[in-house]
């Protein structure tokens, strides 16, 4: 502070009669030099310093999940779409799209739907573009990940809000294309555009951001991948074959995409083309294709080539009418599968459909009874058990539980250790070996093979025992499964006393190996209904006959 000029200012001020206001104004003048010359920390080039760091790239989930919900169990089942097509006389191709379920407790801010975290690999280039309050251009830069401290920080004017956009096409080799307005000549977030191919995978990053004086500011980009992803799986696993061959296209799809910075809407060409599926043998048998598409219920995969063994199939029927919504990540699983039949799997009689096999006995019945009686007989009636519980608490004639029944129910993964889509089976599962207790995903697929029937008379009483479900194949008329309507075993209200047998001759009532906070899920059949059920965790402990696949 000149010391000259402040006697000179006081000075004047006491010519003019104003001489404590002078002192006051130099004593606040001489307490802010000092504290400025006290803090150590402060430093003016931090005025409006901005520190750039990637948290997050990430896809939307299609579902959102309840509180303390398990998503590989509460999935909802009609967010998975699953088509079959003939493969040739003794195979059959069925796709299975299902949108990656989220598995992280994580919100998208503006629509409240769960997604799913992905982090980025290390030298993804992105590009930070800043904006001023009034939406003008004023800056830009480019940044690889994990490389943001050696190329620099951004410097602004502090005490502003700053509107930062980041884009990145998800490469660490290629940077993101430059950004254009729609009137050169005026530069506002209101006009910046990019465009970029149809297939790059395009990430996109907005925020406000008030910059603080005398500290660096921070700004974390949570990237949103706005284009759909898909990994096609080809499983020929049930032929016993290799995979060496597999041509494929998905539509539609659009060759570019122009998207504007202020919103992260997309204008795309009317256009469409397709988008190959460019398979090369691998360990997975699996490749990832990226698709620029409007949300759409009308996707189209089409196989053209597909060589398995020394089976080569050419131009396949088409699978169509897939739902792909924008952003989201799915899975395609094309599986081949050997026409429904009956077989003998682990020295058990077993029926594949669908490509699952499944027991043609339920838990408990000689297996040199025969599966398709009619009239039906107790002997075709299995054991009842508990959720995730090894031992039987009742046979198939009992009315009341015996000394195996427990009040504590079991633990959520007491039959299932793993997930939905890969389950592991545990030693308190009551299945023979080399099968297992389904999972509902499973469970669902057999729905969805077969025909449901009626066989027999359908009416409550503890010695009827002719009433069953039939499940007929959908690809083999000659070829089903008999689930007999054994009712459960019930329990009081709070499910802490066992009460007995219910519903047989009325109800078929399966348990799943599915289980959450949100309930557990069963099969259920009375006359007129069959469906996947979800029933709250509160009636764990009741008892149910169980029919297994194998593992």
């Amino acid at each position: 502070m000149n010391i000259l000029k402040l006697n000179l200012g006081i000075q004047q001020f006491h010519n003019t009669g104003h001489l404590i206001p002078a002192v006051l104004l130099l004593c606040s003048l001489l307490a802010f030099s000092c504290a400025k010359q006290e803090d150590k920390n402060y430093n003016p080039d931090d005025n409006g310093r901005v520190k750039v760091r990637i948290s997050r790239a990430s896809f939307d989930d299609e579902i959102n999940f309840k509180s303390g919900s398990t998503p590989f169990t509460d999935y909802p089942l009609s967010n998975q779409q699953t088509v079959s097509v003939d493969f040739n006389a003794d195979y059959y191709l069925t796709a299975t799209l299902t949108p990656e379920p989220s598995q992280k407790a994580d919100k998208n801010p503006s629509t409240k739907a769960d997604i799913i975290i992905d982090l980025l690999e290390n030298n993804v280039k992105y590009k930070i573009v800043v904006f001023d309050p009034n939406g003008g251009y004023v800056t830009e830069k480019n940044y690889s990940h994990q490389n943001e401290d050696t190329e620099g920080d951004l410097l602004l004017d502090e005490y502003k809000e700053y509107t930062f956009i980041a884009y990145s096409i998800n490469s660490s080799s290629t940077a993101p294309p430059d950004m254009t307005f729609t009137n050169p000549n005026v530069k506002t977030l209101a006009t910046a555009r990019v465009s970029v191919p149809g297939n790059a995978d395009f990430m996109y990053f907005k925020k406000k951001l008030t910059l603080v004086a005398n500290t660096t500011n921070y700004l974390e980009v949570a990237f949103k991948h706005l284009f759909s992803e898909i990994t096609t799986k080809i499983d020929v696993s049930a032929t016993g074959y290799t995979l060496t061959a597999f041509e494929a296209t998905i539509s539609p799809h659009k060759n570019s995409a122009n998207i504007s910075l202020a919103s992260a809407a997309i204008t795309r060409p009317v256009a469409n083309v397709t988008a190959p599926v460019l398979f090369t043998p691998n360990p997975t048998n699996s490749v990832t294709t990226l698709i620029n598409s409007p949300e759409n219920t009308n996707t189209t995969l089409t196989v053209s080539k597909i060589t398995v063994g020394e089976i080569t199939e050419t131009n396949l029927p088409a699978i169509t009418n897939l739902k792909i919504t924008p952003g989201v990540r799915y899975n395609l699983t094309l599986k081949i599968t050997p026409n429904d039949k009956y077989l003998v799997h682990q020295g058990r009689p077993a029926a594949q459909i669908g490509g699952q096999i499944w027991a043609l006995h339920n838990v408990g019945v000689a297996i040199n009874q025969d599966p398709n009686q009619s009239p039906i007989t107790s002997q075709l009636h299995g054991n009842y058990y508990q959720f995730g519980r090894l031992p039987a608490v009742a046979g198939p004639t009992s009315i009341t539980e015996n000394s195996n029944w427990n009040a504590t129910a079991a633990p959520y993964t007491a039959w299932n250790t793993g997930t939905e889509l890969a389950p592991v089976k545990t030693a308190t599962d009551p299945c023979p070996a080399g099968f297992r207790v389904p999972t509902r995903m499973q469970m669902a697929q057999l729905v969805a093979n077969i025909t449901p029937t009626n066989r027999g008379s359908f009416a409550e009483s503890n010695t009827h025992y002719n009433a069953a479900k039939v499940l007929t194949s959908k690809r083999n008329k000659n070829i089903w499964l008999v689930l007999p309507a054994q009712g459960i075993m019930n329990t009081n209200s709070t499910g802490n006393e066992p009460v007995g047998l219910q519903n047989r001759g009325s109800w078929a009532n399966y348990y799943t190996s599915s289980a959450s906070s949100a309930g557990f899920w069963r099969l259920t059949a009375l006359e007129t209904t069959f469906e996947l059920t979800l029933l709250t965790d509160g009636f764990l402990q009741q008892s149910r006959p169980l029919r297994c696949i194998a593992e």
